[in-house]
């Protein structure tokens, strides 16, 4: 679909981070715009009003907001389309796009697009790098830093590495990127859906009419089961086109049929984190750009992203890693599953929180397999705690009891037992907290105190 915004009628619909870079973007190229959110002075709001393109804000009650004349909703990934306004106004003939829509539509330089349940903000931070090391002007965003739109209409990179959510492919129908992944699907978002399949489609969307399509050979519900012209990334399958090689010596990742290194010694931790490794290293070479000395470097010296098993606190006995990003039971059942025995005596998990209606029940093996404690918290603890049988597990009523809790655990191992403490919630944090940063900073601090 080919955009021509002129002299129609466009709202902004939602505020916050998405909707003021879309504000800021239409008053560079003069596109008149009005506002609509349902909040009392939304975030953002002054700044959008001091624009000279905004006509009009709307905020709190909607009753006297009619929709239906316009042309064009742009909606902030945060709003959920199935609400009334929004339907209305889609049986008018209005059309509703979002803000990767307008950004794909003036784009003329190459996209790398990145999405999946868990992994992706790793992944697209990842290839931004390696791309940077290989000498592009590479330009990150979407769903992870920079609004895409931020960088319009200069538009003055090589290449854009996008990490997008559900949401945003949702409302975007003229993507064509270069390189095209999903990297896992699992349940999550399902207050936002209507059932598993739906948000799986969304996910996949995201290959149409892409040149080129990674998916993972470890997770089938990432390749669609029609269409053609897709390579795989594997920890398992030695005949996809990148894998991992294991022997008693080493394990490399291969690219393509060359090997490009032992994965245990990146700084990277976690068998998820190889494959994230993979299928960035795989969409650097499907765009064609040699892996030469310095993308190697960078691949090796890259220590991931705060709050994704980030490691917050090492001694000889103990490693606590915070994974708060964790939001959803596919992250942490690959962050349990991450952990290698042969190197952790014991695993005690820090869960818990807001479940978003989502099913726990895929959390029973890996708890029963991998973890010797679980200390649960949050409106849903008693969820959680229920995935995991016997009576190594404990209830606590906040993060630093959390923490406390596993000291004392720890206290009952033996001077030899190297053990993880991992917060990896499967929940959301917003009954506790205003994110998961300050989830995952507030463990980070907790952890600090106790080591004194």
């Amino acid at each position: 679909m080919k955009l021509d915004m002129r002299d129609k009628k466009v709202c902004v619909f939602g505020l916050g981070k998405t909707g003021v870079s879309v504000a800021r973007y239409f008053e560079r190229v003069k596109q008149p715009f009005f506002v609509v959110d349902t909040r009392v002075n939304p975030p953002g709001m002054e700044e959008v009003n001091s624009l000279q393109q905004c006509k009009a804000i709307y905020e709190s009650s909607l009753d006297k907001v009619d929709l239906n004349d316009c042309d064009y909703i742009v909606l902030s990934p945060g709003v959920d389309p199935r609400i009334k306004i929004i339907q209305k106004a889609k049986q008018f003939g209005v059309e509703v796009i979002g803000d990767i829509e307008l950004f794909v539509n003036a784009t003329t330089r190459k996209v790398v697009a990145i999405t999946g349940s868990n992994g992706k903000s790793t992944v697209t931070d990842l290839t931004y790098r390696l791309l940077k090391a290989a000498s592009l002007n590479a330009k990150i965003g979407g769903n992870f830093g920079v609004p895409a739109l931020d960088y319009l209409p200069e538009d003055d990179a090589d290449i854009y590495v996008l990490e997008l959510s559900s949401f945003q492919l949702g409302t975007t129908k003229s993507l064509r990127a270069d390189v095209a992944t999903v990297l896992n699907v699992t349940e999550d978002h399902m207050d936002r859906y209507d059932g598993f399949e739906e948000y799986r489609q969304s996910k996949l969307s995201i290959y149409k009419n892409a040149k080129k399509k990674l998916f993972n050979a470890d997770d089938l519900l990432t390749r669609p089961l029609t269409g053609h012209g897709f390579d795989a990334f594997s920890l398992q399958d030695r005949f996809a086109k990148y894998h991992l090689e294991e022997t008693s010596d080493e394990t490399c990742l291969v690219v393509d049929g060359a090997k490009l290194g032992d994965a245990k010694k990146l700084k990277l931790v976690g068998r998820h984190n190889w494959s994230n490794a993979l299928v960035s290293l795989g969409i650097v070479n499907e765009l064609e750009i040699k892996i030469n000395e310095e993308v190697i470097k960078q691949l090796y010296e890259y220590s991931g992203l705060e709050h994704r098993f980030q490691l917050a606190h090492r001694t000889d006995k103990v490693d606590w890693v915070n994974d708060s990003k964790a939001t959803n039971v596919g992250a942490t059942l690959a962050a349990i599953n991450g952990v290698n025995k042969n190197d952790y005596e014991k695993l005690i998990l820090i869960a818990g929180g807001v479940a978003k209606g989502a099913d726990l029940k895929p959390l029973k093996a890996s708890l029963a397999d991998k973890v010797d404690f679980l200390i649960v918290l949050g409106d849903d603890a008693d969820l959680v705690a229920a995935q995991m049988d016997g009576d190594q597990k404990s209830k606590v009523n906040g993060l630093k009891q959390a923490v406390e809790k596993a000291a004392e655990v720890i206290d009952t191992y033996s001077d030899s037992c190297k053990t993880m403490v991992l917060l990896s919630p499967a929940c959301a944090s917003l009954d506790m907290f205003s994110n998961f940063e300050e989830r995952g900073n507030k463990f980070v601090n907790y952890v600090k105190e106790l080591a004194q």
